[in-house]
């Protein structure tokens, strides 16, 4: 188990156990998010844009992109603080 003391921000590789567990807070896609990121990523596959199409499909409406996800992910890691 680590002994580092003070801020994640200020440990070394080392100084993290394996298996540590980090909590973010929590963040709902909505949306507008995907329609964001469709548009600035110029990823518009019906998948991810078309409610319709999507209709009669696995999820039953439009699922986020995985770089969408991977994004926010990081955006959530970022505020740890580590």
């Amino acid at each position: 188990m680590t002994t580092a003391t003070g801020s994640p921000a200020d440990w070394y590789f080392e100084d993290f156990a394996a298996g540590q567990v980090f909590r973010t807070q929590g963040r709902t896609i909505t949306e507008a998010d995907l329609v964001g990121f469709a548009g600035w990523s110029w990823d518009t596959n019906p998948v991810h844009t078309d409610a319709v199409h999507t209709a009669d499909g696995r999820f039953g409406r439009p699922i986020a992109h995985g770089v969408l996800g991977l994004s926010v992910a990081m955006g959530l890691a970022s505020r740890l603080g580590i």
